[in-house]
């Protein structure tokens, strides 16, 4: 049995492009989630946060509260915007082919796949916010090259080459105000550089080695794509093909405070403070008007209130976890509104996710919230059309206060 260490004739590296071609039909599936009015602007910049969680995204609270291990894999598909989705086909484009022909096929797809789910864990793991993009996959083959150019014994030229796209890039990510997850890098590239270190090259194995690794690669690889894409696509399959199933039909509020729109087969209740609707799966609806003074008068008071509405919802219960997971300054209808997205965690019964708009304008203000059981992702985009439609047409309403047994 002999070892080749000669370089063999360029073969077509499918692995990359099929990765390419899924990251590309996944980001147009975006685009068409989006719908006609909001298709610029998606491409462009991106999915919505709803969206994203109906996609695959994943986030401490969807993948440690909610136990959705997919997300992990299928957020390496998902991209942030144009700007995301070029810089990561390209560096797929640069880094792929090569390292592809040097590992084979199989063991290059195992260390792809292993180094996204290592971003995407240690992002789970350290970083509070959610996440989407192929960059911890894509600085795992970062660290598969530099652990093939350390056994090639490569020039220091070429290892310094890669050390400088590692810190521009972590530096990049060390920005105020950056939104690039270093802590997902970091995991891919560890796994990545260890992976790459581990398992033999083509040109360096014997052939029945070789082989064998290859087809253990393909074996856990491939289900894994299976799962993670699968649950995606199960996950998303009622906002991308039955719409119908989430119908919007004019109501008016008790109070005559303001209108809205909220699903046909909802029932309505209200008290002195807020007008609720639930439904037979144990979504709740909550919207309310109130004054000026009672507004929250910036997005760290509209946190905290929603925290609040959040223990007085779960009344009694002992909760183990809350925390605020997704807030942002946003526009609801042209009018300025804060988005609070806040997990709770029971120490019994579902995991909760309590998601609300608070919007403001100068003669008053008014909110419209959903609390739901974690997996249920859909519930953020019926929200955001609902939050759309809401009116104010009365007198304002001061109190904030959600009776407790109210679930």
């Amino acid at each position: 049995m002999t070892v080749s260490h000669r370089p063999r004739a360029a073969e077509p590296s499918y692995v990359t492009f099929g990765l390419l071609a899924a990251i590309l039909l996944i980001y147009l599936l975006a685009l068409l989630l989006a719908g006609p009015d909001r298709m610029g602007t998606v491409f462009l910049n991106g999915p919505n946060g709803d969206e994203l969680d109906a996609l695959g995204a994943y986030s401490p609270a969807l993948v440690v509260g909610g136990h959705e291990y997919w997300r992990l894999i299928s957020a390496t598909f998902l991209h942030i915007g144009l700007m995301h989705l070029l810089f990561n086909s390209y560096a797929l484009l640069i880094l792929g082919p090569p390292l592809e022909r040097e590992m084979g096929h199989g063991r290059f797809l195992l260390l792809y796949v292993l180094s996204g789910i290592a971003g995407s864990m240690l992002s789970v793991t350290l970083s509070p916010a959610g996440g989407a993009g192929a960059s911890g996959a894509i600085f795992g083959l970062v660290g598969g090259t530099w652990s093939v150019l350390r056994r090639r014994k490569a020039s220091s030229q070429a290892m310094q080459s890669i050390l400088f796209i590692v810190v521009i890039n972590f530096a990049f990510g060390l920005r105020p105000g950056s939104n690039i997850d270093n802590w997902a890098h970091l995991g891919g590239l560890i796994a990545g550089g260890v992976l790459g270190a581990l398992l033999p090259g083509r040109f360096t194995a014997r052939q029945s080695v070789g082989r064998t690794l290859d087809l253990l690669g393909w074996i856990i690889a491939v289900p894994l794509l299976a799962y993670g894409i699968g649950m995606a696509a199960q996950n998303s399959r009622v906002r991308l093909l039955h719409p119908e199933r989430m119908p919007l039909a004019r109501v008016q509020a008790k109070s005559g405070a303001y209108s809205l729109e909220v699903p046909a087969d909802w029932k309505r209740e209200s008290d002195a403070s807020w007008d609720l609707w639930t439904n037979q799966r144990g979504l709740v609806l909550l919207a309310s008007e109130f004054t000026k003074a009672e507004a929250p008068p910036n997005l760290a008071e509209a946190a905290e209130l929603t925290k609040d509405l959040m223990r007085d919802a779960l009344g009694k219960r002992p909760v183990s976890e809350m925390t605020v997971v997704d807030r942002a300054n946003r526009s609801m209808g042209g009018v300025p509104a804060y988005y609070v997205e806040v997990y709770a965690r029971p120490t019994e019964g579902p995991s909760m996710r309590l998601i609300g708009y608070w919007m403001t304008r100068p003669d008053r203000s008014w909110a419209v919230l959903a609390l739901t059981p974690n997996e249920v992702s859909w519930a953020g985009d019926l929200l955001r059309r609902v939050a759309g439609t809401l009116q104010p047409t009365g007198p304002a309403r001061p109190h904030l206060t959600i009776p407790g047994d109210r679930r």
